[in-house]
């Protein structure tokens, strides 16, 4: 019986679904068994419907285990909830969007006090999260950079700094004695072994990427204590996605893309935010197989390739304060002067898209991809409206006014 129901947490767990913490133990085998079965043929037939809810089943899993069930048995009571809303809206969302957190991310939001109250957060994801989960005055620490984005942070902007967002100060984060740390998954990995004699925990959660983006959230309102926050931010990213995947999947044939992270020739490959991105807003990455995250390429090697968009990500400007496009025009105008793109496909139709990095890089996801899909197939998604959905997010879920320029106007075509 026990292995039984260990099987059915594994596959559950493949299907993107976030249990309750509580049942972290019975998922430890889980990736070996993740390695021979395929994780989409999986939630079919172990869940047997579509993509439920997690947040609702980290509620209804609580809910069983104060009734007195075990962990398991409360997990597997709680993947069969449905909360009816939620559930609909995520049914048709891409499975790529729900992919399932590392259980050692599962394991140390398990050691951490709830709800958290008091918080370090080292990037702005992690401050913005907490913002959409209404939960930023818990905040204690911040990332020096934050001063330079003081129009939209301006409720963080006199928090105690911690050093870079690169290189936090470990003495400083020990010195406010939060409950957690914040952080992305890649960076600072000395933290975890020089906060332990403070008893610090960090959170390693990235809350940029789209595949792990709902289950991020809806972890950390889980820490957090915000699970209902979460869920309607989760439910509406989800619904973003399936509109989007429906209209696309009309075009013919996917249109081929060139991605560049903020330095040039730095393009960005799988396992990159902006790949995924692109994927799901049809495009095909020409940088897809080079097997690296942000491979350096040359600028040959794209006139070779020939892409028909070029999406590039800029971290010149906070783009909430802008009241034109200058500093996307510019870049996009290098890029245009590059030697021999000028036959490059999209350079001589004008499909250059030079994006703010905080719209591409972060839980704005959905309508980052919601524009790109907008941008490459026009005649199939004449019913999105991007510039609608980023107003519903600064207005809806931020509760500040929309404002700012986030993107390069169009190529003046001759």
């Amino acid at each position: 019986m026990k292995q039984m129901r260990s099987k059915k947490l594994c596959k559950l767990w493949a299907a993107g679904l976030v249990l309750s913490l509580a049942a972290l133990p019975s998922l430890s085998g889980c990736r070996q068994q993740a390695a021979s079965v395929d994780a989409g043929a999986s939630a079919s037939a172990s869940v047997g419907t579509s993509n439920t809810s997690s947040a609702a089943n980290a509620v209804a899993a609580s809910q069983a285990m104060r009734a007195g069930q075990s962990a398991s048995e409360a997990s597997l009571a709680a993947a069969g909830s449905h909360a009816a809303g939620a559930a609909a809206q995520a049914s048709s969302a891409p499975q790529e969007a729900l992919a399932p957190l590392s259980p050692q991310v599962l394991a140390v939001a398990q050691t951490v006090p709830k709800p958290a109250t008091r918080i370090v957060a080292l990037n702005s994801n992690a401050l913005e999260a907490l913002r959409l989960l209404q939960a930023e005055d818990r905040v204690i620490g911040v990332f020096s950079g934050i001063l330079h984005r003081f129009d939209f942070w301006e409720k963080f902007d006199r928090l105690p700094q911690v050093g870079k967002w690169s290189e936090p100060n470990v003495e400083a984060i020990a010195r406010l004695a939060p409950d957690v740390v914040i952080h992305y998954r890649a960076t600072a990995p000395y933290l975890e072994e020089k906060l332990k004699p403070f008893g610090i925990k960090v959170l390693r959660l990235d809350l940029f990427k789209v595949e792990t983006l709902a289950n991020e959230f809806r972890l950390l309102g889980e820490v957090m204590d915000r699970k209902q926050q979460a869920e309607r931010f989760v439910s509406w990213h989800l619904n973003n996605l399936a509109q989007i995947q429906q209209q696309v999947s009309q075009a013919p044939a996917q249109k081929t893309t060139y991605l560049e992270a903020y330095s040039d020739y730095s393009a960005t490959g799988p396992g990159s935010g902006l790949h995924q991105q692109s994927k799901m807003a049809g495009g095909a990455n020409i940088a897809a197989s080079l097997n690296s995250a942000y491979p350096n390429v040359t600028s040959e090697w794209v006139v070779e390739q020939n892409p028909e968009f070029i999406f590039k990500i800029s971290s010149k400007t906070e783009g909430y304060v802008l009241h034109d496009a200058a500093p996307y025009n510019q870049i996009r105008d290098h890029i245009l002067a590059r030697p021999a793109w000028g036959h490059i496909r999209a350079v001589k139709d004008g499909r250059v898209h030079v994006i703010n990095g905080e719209l591409a890089n972060g839980p704005r996801a959905s309508v980052a991809i919601a524009y790109m899909a907008r941008w490459m197939y026009p005649e199939h998604t004449a019913a999105l409206d991007p510039e609608a959905l980023h107003r519903e997010y600064f207005e809806q879920f931020i509760h500040v006014p929309f404002a700012g320029r986030y993107f390069s106007d169009p190529v003046a075509q001759p």
